[in-house]
């Protein structure tokens, strides 16, 4: 029988990559760009909730021109269960004590 015979197992020595040249900020090319990408989506989010909320204002000021009545009830019943809460936080608070 024939002998076996070792085969060597050459191995490749691993390329040293060359490392991306940073900015000041330590951040490399890549990841200016997924900076750039995330700032250009966040701009465009915050156009969308700046019309949204430019919408509910212009609404809001229709609706309190068309129900003034019904508007200065709302804001009394909103004043005051802002004020039954805060009154509420401060006797449990004075309890503690």
């Amino acid at each position: 029988m024939p002998a076996k015979t070792k085969k060597k197992v050459v191995k490749k020595k691993a390329a040293k990559k060359k490392a991306a040249p940073r900015n000041e900020l330590g951040l490399s090319q890549e990841d200016m760009k997924k900076i750039g990408a995330a700032r250009k989506k966040l701009e465009a989010e915050f156009k969308k909730a700046k019309k949204k909320l430019e919408k509910a204002e212009k609404d809001m000021k229709v609706f309190l021109k068309k129900n003034p009545k019904k508007a200065g009830k709302i804001a009394a019943g909103v004043g005051a269960v802002i004020a039954a809460g805060i009154t509420a936080a401060v006797v449990k608070h004075k309890k503690k004590k």
